[in-house]
């Protein structure tokens, strides 16, 4: 079972001493340190996976643009329309972490964002053959804001699972997974996007 660490300030003073010396409080650090690591790898891969998803598609939209004739405007809209869903989001769902499982409440965001993300090549075209743009704005904002949830799930982990003499590296540690998906989005999609070029039957 899950070891809550909340041991900051006063809570953690009255501990008294374990066999060998050892204090209660860091027999239980060291206990719940182990059972971190996959956690820790978890968060690293979802950080990493919402930068990743984001930040492609600043850079799809290029190609995307051109084969679809989408103005200037609609590349905009298309832009924005992530940013609205996550700020309309991430209120509610910061809120809704102090009383719902985190658990829950993360796995819900990846699977949400996955599939909007798969469901936008099709909003496009739907766009792009003379239909309403507003499925792939819809899409967009539904990726967003289930990203919102992000942020308040991985601080709810960190304050509950890492040792509080850890979790500034921890912190360090899982943000930076924005970097690399930021980076690796920026590497890869070019190539990626020339590799699948006309697959489609475009151009």
């Amino acid at each position: 079972p899950a070891v809550d660490l909340g041991l900051d300030g006063e809570e953690g003073r009255g501990l008294g001493r374990s066999d060998g010396g050892r204090s209660t409080r860091e027999a239980i650090e060291e206990a719940a340190s182990e059972e971190f690591r996959p956690m820790l790898l978890l968060c690293c891969a979802v950080t990493f996976l919402s930068a990743l998803d984001r930040v492609a598609m600043s850079v799809a939209i290029l190609p995307m643009a051109s084969e679809l004739a989408f103005t200037e405007t609609v590349k905009g809209e298309i832009s924005a329309a992530v940013s609205y869903g996550y700020g309309l989001a991430i209120v509610p769902i910061g809120l809704a972490v102090s009383f719902a499982s985190t658990r829950v409440l993360m796995s819900s965001g990846v699977l949400l964002w996955s599939l909007a993300t798969l469901g936008t090549p099709w909003a496009a075209g739907l766009a792009a053959s003379g239909g309403p743009l507003a499925p792939l704005l819809a899409t967009r904002a539904v990726m967003g804001a289930a990203e919102a949830a992000v942020l308040p799930t991985i601080q709810r982990v960190l304050a509950n699972w890492v040792p509080p003499g850890r979790k500034a590296g921890t912190l360090a540690t899982v943000i930076s997974g924005f970097q690399l998906g930021t980076v690796g989005a920026y590497v890869a999609s070019p190539y990626l996007i020339d590799a699948l070029a006309g697959l489609d039957g475009g151009g």
